[in-house]
């Protein structure tokens, strides 16, 4: 977290020192359980006529607040690289895996592959061969095998 101090001299976050029409409220030090503490409390939005007693409300005007001036850099994909696939069911969720000696993540119903090194790539084959084997041993010790 990256602090600034407010005019007030108050020290937090320093996006909202620098977007205090973001902060849901005013921002006040109070005298707290373990000594002073900073706090925000509520108050009304200047130029807004409509009830902010809720923070719902709050939020939305917020939310509008960052969207309607936000910009957003285009970033193109390369059609020749395959970056995800649909997972199957063999693999745990946020799970590696190794797929033709490429290493994919498991997150949700896909597989994304990931990029690493040549050492790390080694790890990660050698930790799926001792998962593999310890998943052997539970099970012979499960099923009682001499």
């Amino acid at each position: 977290i990256h602090l600034a101090e407010d005019e007030n001299g108050l020290v937090y976050n320093k996006y909202f020192v620098e977007h205090p029409e973001q902060v849901l409220g005013s921002m006040r030090e109070v005298s707290g359980r373990f000594g002073k503490t900073l706090t925000c409390e509520p108050i009304a939005f200047l130029g807004q006529e409509i009830n902010m007693a809720s923070l719902k409300d709050r939020i939305e005007i917020a939310g509008e607040r960052i969207s309607k001036d936000a910009k957003y850099e285009e970033i193109e994909l390369l059609d020749d690289e395959i970056t995800s696939i649909p997972a199957t069911d063999d693999v745990k969720n946020f799970s590696y895996t190794l797929i033709d000696d490429e290493v994919y993540y498991r997150e949700n119903s896909l597989f994304i592959k990931k990029e690493v090194s040549d050492k790390n790539k080694e790890k990660i084959k050698d930790y799926l061969e001792l998962n593999a084997a310890l998943k052997d041993v539970i099970y012979k010790q499960k099923e009682d095998f001499n």
